[in-house]
């Protein structure tokens, strides 16, 4: 009786754990469906399987990161870690907790990235590639965008080529093997290989599983093609091939890249002078974006467009709404691109100008409704004048006479020209020696000088460089510089003496 009853607390005992073990192997499967099915941006089949998942802390989020996925709003609650015993339940927990923290922009980079790095090392301890996949791409975007590491960027990309198991895990890392190479050419460790990037671009939307990959891809090769290249015109083809794919979509983060793909041409159109175009596509994207950060440097450019066209009022409008954001960002997320913004710009000076020439303008619009008033009674004793002319027909004679001698002496006067400065179609004088640089926009140049006026003149830059001695070089087609100017040289821009950066372009590389 005594064998019987052990035997079965043995069996109960082996039943028990049997049970547990097909209750571990059913969460394990269920949350590697949620993985796959959001990694493949299934919304719908990820929401699935959340509904059936028993642990509530960690049901909560990826609830939360379902939601974000459909409208960009980040959920707030009460997520506790540490009541997740699971394993591997909690790794997971730990890099969704992460994308909620880097999602509110209030942590730093190092608070949320350790989340990352914490989770992707236990997966690599548990041989877990399904986690360490979908990690991946996190901390390969962290060294693309923050490229002070490049060794230890090109280490995890090796770990993303030796740990791809489908398509969409290698997109991600023919994605960001072609951000290393931009960022080693940046660093000045790598020529550009057009032919190895035109082959990461190409694997890259072969494995393009989603309309919002293909999207991302080719705003990438947007990038590549005006930043590296210098070619606009083509870059311009491929964001608006990758606009009209990401509007196929119905995602958040597609509906996202469209107001970026606005930034991208609307800095196109500036770099080639069409300002009122980039402010058109600048308004757009400020009327969609949400982040903050972009929206700071959109209204910086904003800003740049009306101050080139001399709008100083909207300007002035401008730059304050970009301090107004600057002063919104956490301090503790953006410091960076606060500092920067601060290096550029000093607030109350300019402030101050562009104040000051509003109220100039105001006062300027108050004389010519004067002296639209006084010209018109200058008019009338104009006529009274001509008619006592008239009358006088001799005296008439003696003053065109005396006209015609004047106009003789002043052409004489125009005909004078030394070699010592060059007469603007302005009629502006300007001595070669103060001549910094000459940028061309559109139609139209303006003239840098070094006591820092600028001229604004209709003309083009194979017109006027007849006119300049040998040491004022072409380095962009928008640009010719006074090499005597120049304090420093790099293999992408020249910087002058007034710390302006000024491209070089590959065409005229060799001029320098």
């Amino acid at each position: 009786m005594r064998y019987r009853f052990q035997i079965l607390i043995c069996f109960s005992i082996f039943l028990c754990g049997s049970l547990l073990e097909l209750k571990a192997q059913r969460s394990n499967d269920i949350l590697d469906s949620i993985l796959l099915a959001r990694k493949r941006y299934d919304i719908k089949k990820a929401e699935h399987y959340i509904s059936t998942l028993e642990n509530q802390k960690l049901k909560n989020l990826f609830l939360a990161d379902m939601y974000f996925q459909k409208i960009g709003f980040v959920v707030e609650n009460d997520y506790d870690l540490d009541a997740i015993k699971d394993a591997r339940e909690q790794m997971i927990a730990t890099y969704l907790y992460a994308d909620i923290l880097k999602r509110r922009e209030i942590h730093k980079d190092s608070v949320i990235y350790r989340l990352y790095f914490n989770a992707y090392n236990k997966a690599v301890n548990a041989q877990d590639t399904l986690v360490i996949n979908t990690l991946l791409p996190k901390i390969n975007r962290h060294f693309l965008r923050n490229a002070k590491a490049l060794k230890t960027y090109d280490k995890y990309l090796k770990k993303a080529r030796q740990y791809a198991q489908d398509s969409i895990d290698l997109y991600h890392y023919y994605y960001y093997k072609a951000g290393y190479e931009m960022r080693a050419n940046e660093a000045g460790l790598k020529e550009i290989d057009t032919t190895q990037f035109k082959i990461l671009f190409k694997n890259g939307l072969k494995y393009a599983a989603t309309p919002f990959l293909k999207a991302y891809m080719h705003q990438f090769k947007g990038l590549y093609l005006e930043a590296f290249l210098d070619q606009p015109e083509e870059a311009l083809l491929y964001y608006n091939l990758a606009e009209q794919t990401y509007k196929k979509d119905s995602l958040y983060y597609s509906s996202k890249g469209i107001p970026s793909i606005a930034f991208n041409k609307a800095i196109i159109y500036h770099e080639a002078g069409d300002y009122r175009k980039s402010i058109n596509y600048f308004k757009i994207h400020q009327e969609k974006e949400k982040n903050n950060v972009y929206r700071m440097y959109g209204y910086e450019w904003l800003y740049k467009n009306y101050d080139a066209l001399q709008m100083n009022d909207s300007a002035l409008y401008y730059f304050k709404k970009l301090y107004k954001e600057k002063e919104a960002l956490s301090l503790l997320r953006h410091a960076a691109d606060i500092r920067e913004i601060d290096s550029k710009y000093d607030y109350n000076t300019i402030e101050a100008e562009l104040s000051s020439i509003t109220d100039e303008n105001e006062n300027l619009s108050k004389k010519v409704t004067y002296s639209l008033l006084a010209i018109g009674v200058l008019a009338v004793l104009v006529f009274i004048i001509y008619l006592s002319l008239k009358r006088f027909k001799k005296r008439s004679l003696e003053l065109e006479g005396e006209q015609s001698e004047a106009i003789k002496q002043l052409q004489e006067l125009k005909n004078i020209v030394t070699k010592d400065y060059i007469v603007l179609k302005d009629k502006t004088k300007v001595y070669i020696s103060d001549l910094t640089y000459i940028k061309s926009e559109d139609h139209y140049l303006r003239v840098f000088l070094a006591d820092g006026k600028q001229n604004f003149v209709r003309g083009k830059l194979s017109q006027i460089s007849d006119e300049l001695p040998p040491n004022f070089k072409r380095c962009h087609r928008s640009y010719i510089v006074n090499e005597n100017y120049i304090k420093q040289r790099t293999v992408s821009f020249v910087v002058m003496q007034d710390a302006t950066q000024i491209p070089v372009s590959r065409t005229y590389k060799s001029n320098l």
